[in-house]
């Protein structure tokens, strides 16, 4: 779709705001792509993985593969080898490249949150822009609520629709 989402008004504004609200998405996430690429940077100058293999944090995803010796007629299961997860190659920009504790670059956090900071200070202004595309829509709009009145408890002598919209051009209420 090549079109502004406000072509789509006489559809509803349901779905104007969906599209709207794809398009909302997709330039938030290329912003803090944009905002990311100096901390891939900093990353990639890193390649510490290796130090994960010898610390306490890869204790707790250590993997284990267990069997039973050749020597052995009863059955129990021994282990015979144990290796560290790296699941995560060297090749990847993560902050696990830098190893266990050892990220003590400022940037990385600044740009944290300057994402938070753009996602809420964005997620406020598409409000704004939610409420003023809903008015716009109604307004360039009719839809039958735009224009029917349901009227209850009229005098069974009220039979000239004349008269009765007569009555209420004078006393309808604006809005």
């Amino acid at each position: 779709l090549i079109c502004w989402p406000m072509e789509f008004a006489e559809l509803g504004s349901g779905v104007v705001l969906y599209f709207s609200f794809l398009g909302y998405l997709a330039s938030l996430l290329f912003l803090i792509f944009l905002l990311q690429l100096p901390a891939m940077a900093v990353y990639a100058g890193e390649d510490n993985l290796v130090a994960w293999g010898g610390s306490d944090w890869n204790d707790a995803y250590r993997v284990e593969k267990k069997g039973t010796s050749a020597g052995e007629t009863s059955g129990t299961e021994n282990v015979i080898e144990s290796e560290a997860f790296s699941a995560v190659g060297s090749g990847f920009l993560t902050p696990g490249n830098f190893g266990p504790d050892m990220a003590v670059s400022t940037i990385i956090h600044v740009l944290y949150m300057v994402c938070v900071i753009l996602i809420g200070v964005s997620t406020l202004v598409f409000y704004r822009i939610v409420v003023r595309v809903d008015r716009k829509v109604d307004a360039a709009t009719t839809f039958p609520n735009d224009f029917a009145v349901l009227v209850r408890g009229l005098p069974t002598t009220a039979t000239d629709e004349a008269e009765i919209a007569d009555f209420f051009k004078k006393n309808a209420v604006k809005g």
